[in-house]
């Protein structure tokens, strides 16, 4: 995993990476592996979402490749692909065409990787797994990961991805997301 991200492979090789490792599958494993790639060229003006996306994601792990064992290694890198998605998106909605620089991908990178540490040292990666699950199975992934980082009336004007933070308010979220289920308020 460690040699796949400093090699520059894209969210696919890596959730193909991860998919393999599950299931055991050495030939895909070394597939993935021995593949040439290159480390994408996209800036903030000129590149696709997908690619700046790749960018950010990278820049946020790459600080952590070689300081974490791969169990807590894998756990970061499951919620930063999360993250990472939402915070682009929001980043080239507000932001629209400003963006241009490395200092844009580096800053939306900080941002992915402190959120994520933050939910690795809290010990609360789960139960924020299981708020987003339940987020993307009502509302889509695009959506859920909106979700997960807007303020929401509902919740006291604070985020799922904070309340996720502790067993309380991981319960209130999960309870707010029932009661949407069940046709209750947005």
């Amino acid at each position: 995993m460690r040699r796949l991200i400093a090699d520059g492979a894209d969210n696919e090789e890596l959730q193909r990476f991860l998919d393999a490792k599950r299931a055991g599958d050495c030939e895909v494993i070394e597939q993935v592996i021995n593949r040439k790639r290159t480390t994408p060229k996209a800036s903030w003006s000129t590149g696709s979402e997908d690619e700046i996306l790749q960018l950010v994601r990278v820049a946020a792990i790459k600080p952590v490749v070689n300081s974490l064992d791969v169990p807590t290694l894998y756990r970061f890198i499951q919620l930063a692909l999360q993250l990472s998605r939402t915070v682009v998106s929001a980043a080239k909605e507000e932001e629209g065409p400003i963006f241009s620089s490395a200092e844009t991908t580096e800053s939306l990178a900080r941002i992915v990787f402190e959120v994520s540490m933050e939910h690795l040292r809290a010990g609360t990666e789960e139960r924020y797994q299981q708020i987003l699950l339940e987020a993307v199975r009502m509302f889509g992934p695009d959506a859920a990961a909106e979700y997960m980082v807007t303020r929401n009336f509902a919740l006291g004007g604070q985020t799922p991805a904070e309340l996720a933070r502790t067993n309380e308010g991981a319960r209130q979220v999960l309870n707010e997301l029932i009661a949407q289920d069940r046709g209750g308020p947005l």
